[in-house]
């Protein structure tokens, strides 16, 4: 948790972003550098944790290439940011390192503790990877399709900062034309208020929204399945109902 604190932190910096949660963003309130400088010890805090104990040091060697993997994932969005031309592997590439690698670490994270080594933690990471990517697909879709009251922020958050997501990528994909309003975003011609629910409508109407929706649900399914690695008990049901809870939800 504290390593995912601390990538909400530097998101916020690079995208200037200045909503989380419904509420204003650290670094509206305190700043850029006392954001990025807290993400930073919230690092090297989480670092402190798993290495101090020597039951946790198979945990340590993952989590070090999991925040290897979320950064590689951020430089590859940010590489990719307001040209609209991503594809949908670009895609799953930067929802991988920066989304699934995380979650597959904390899914492992107990066993690893618990010094239980091979097929267990190896489906746990596998399970919580597929979750992973089922999230965020639900939560781009949600950017074109959430109450955003509930959501916490304005729908269209996304498209204004410049990132392609799934639902629009394949409304691109429907309507070439679709590209020419967000050049027009992107070069300052039109208004971006009004490109953003234009492109929102698109969206929902050539199903990029319930394309979003269902391949969430065939990670899920994959996730599920490599749940079944685990024995069966409280903990691995507790996981199944948490897991159907994220890729079903809302908001």
């Amino acid at each position: 948790e504290l390593t995912h604190s601390a990538t909400l932190l530097h998101d916020d910096v690079i995208d200037d972003g200045p909503v989380r949660g419904g509420q204003a963003a650290s670094r509206v309130i305190w700043g850029n550098a006392v954001s990025v400088l807290s993400g930073d010890w919230l690092l090297t805090r989480a670092l402190e944790i798993v290495s101090r104990e020597p039951a946790h040091r198979d945990a340590l060697p993952p989590l070090l290439a999991t925040m290897r993997r979320l950064v590689e994932g951020e430089v590859l969005q940010l590489s990719l940011r307001g040209s609209f031309a991503a594809s949908e592997r670009d895609y799953l590439a930067v929802v991988i390192g920066k989304t699934a690698s995380l979650f597959g670490w904390a899914a492992a994270a107990g066993a690893w503790a618990a010094g239980v080594a091979g097929q267990v933690p190896a489906a746990l990471v596998a399970f919580g990877e597929g979750i992973g990517i089922a999230f965020q697909l639900v939560d781009d879709a949600l950017d074109y399709a959430a109450d955003p009251g509930l959501l916490g922020k304005k729908l269209g958050t996304d498209l204004l900062e410049g990132k392609a997501t799934l639902p629009l990528i394949r409304a691109c994909e429907a309507r070439p034309g679709l590209r020419d309003r967000l050049r027009a975003l992107v070069d300052g011609a039109a208004d971006g208020e009004a490109v953003a629910a234009e492109v929102i409508e698109v969206v929902k109407s050539v199903g990029g929204v319930d394309a979003a929706r269902a391949m969430a649900r065939e990670h899920t399914r994959t996730a599920m399945a490599a749940l079944q690695e685990v024995p069966d008990g409280a903990h691995r049901r507790a996981l199944h109902e948490a897991a159907v809870s994220l890729t079903e939800r809302a908001f």
